[in-house]
């Protein structure tokens, strides 16, 4: 139906009321919505950044287990590393003697106040130290 000018009709007072209040519950909804979307990706974004520095400090002790093996193949004997600043990080580790020429080597890594530890069981041959199991250590299980 058209008005006395041709034009069609506005909605009424009370329909623009209306469509304001829906226009208000879809704005509140997509509000929410990206909040949560938001919510999750900051959640998302925390777990990858555990992750990489997990990652990190893994390769943190496998570089002290390495460094302390090439250093006991150049010369059977030596000792373990001294806790020193490597790759953002701190490597130390330490030799314990067991039986039958095989020792065990603790390898220590720490980075922005994570550590990790690794405990490797290995054996002197003739062509040098030789990994024979190797595990994580729980810092709860250390000595």
């Amino acid at each position: 139906m058209r008005g006395s000018d041709g034009a069609a009709p506005g909605p009424q007072a009370g329909e623009r009321g209306e469509i304001l209040v829906v226009a208000l519950f879809v704005v509140v909804l997509l509000s929410g919505a990206l909040a949560l979307a938001a919510a999750a990706l900051a959640e998302r974004q925390r777990a990858v950044r555990d992750e990489a520095e997990s990652i990190r400090l893994a390769a943190l002790a496998d570089a002290a287990l390495a460094e302390t093996l090439a250093r006991l193949a150049a010369r059977p004997g030596a000792g373990g590393l001294p806790a020193r600043p490597f790759g953002g990080g701190t490597i130390a580790s330490e030799i314990e003697g067991s039986s039958q020429g095989d020792f065990q080597v603790l390898a220590r890594a720490e980075r922005r106040g994570r550590r990790r530890l690794v405990r490797a069981l290995c054996r002197g041959t003739l062509r040098g130290p030789v990994v024979l199991a190797w595990r994580v250590v729980p810092p709860t299980d250390v000595r």
